[in-house]
């Protein structure tokens, strides 16, 4: 296993599935596939070592034990970037990949978006802000206000993980995985508080009003 290993996975599932998309969409003239997405969080721990790959904006965290005695506390680390269009980094990293856009990320309410669609510049799929094929064809028809102004050429989005490893230590006591729909309810200090404060059995019934109105830390 190694973090390359990681990439080729990701790649495998981001080519299987434009495939699909493409054929549908050739064979069927089914539009609607080349909307849909989904991010990709991966984690395999092989002899000792942790290795973690992520396309969009889910995310996987570590808590681990730190100190002595009376002065042993819980360290908290988000091991991966999310790829969500609110982080500032991802937003000037899309600037920069798109000099020729006026405006590449727009503002809705509370939240960013590339182009007013996507929340994640990663992801597996949505082929119609990835392929020329689909943003160039005059037969390929979506739903209005999923429309790009203006159209594009170059790819809006990505499917290029991330991706993390490390040897585990004696301390390293738990990871966290969660979607984006988790994490907008909990912070990582909110989960990881969670995790170490309740027995493991019957952790799940916890329910979401309970963890957001108690651990949102």
């Amino acid at each position: 296993m190694t973090e390359n290993i990681l990439r080729e996975v990701v790649e495998e599932i981001e080519t299987g599935f434009m495939a699909y998309a493409e054929g549908e969409y050739q064979q069927h003239h089914q539009s609607q596939i080349a909307l849909v997405s989904s991010g990709c969080l991966i984690c395999i721990i092989w002899k000792g070592t942790l290795y973690l790959a992520n396309v969009g904006n889910s995310r996987a965290i570590l808590g681990s034990r730190k100190g002595f005695g009376p002065f042993k506390r819980w360290d908290v680390k988000q091991m991966l970037r999310d790829h969500d269009c609110n982080n500032l980094e991802i937003r000037t990293e899309l600037a920069r990949l798109h000099p020729e856009e006026e405006q590449v990320c727009n503002e809705i309410g509370e939240r960013w978006y590339v182009k007013s669609l996507s929340e994640t510049r990663r992801c597996i799929g949505y082929a119609y802000m990835k392929k020329m094929p689909f943003t160039q064809s005059e037969s390929f028809r979506i739903p209005r206000w999923e429309e790009v102004t203006p159209p594009f050429t170059n790819s809006l989005l990505s499917s290029e993980p991330d991706v993390y490893s490390r040897v585990l230590k004696g301390t390293d006591r738990f990871i966290i995985f969660g979607s984006s729909g988790f994490w907008k309810l909990l912070t990582n200090k909110g989960a990881a508080k969670i995790v170490k404060t309740f027995p493991r059995d019957g952790i799940a019934k916890k329910t979401s009003d309970d963890c957001s109105r108690e651990y949102s830390c």
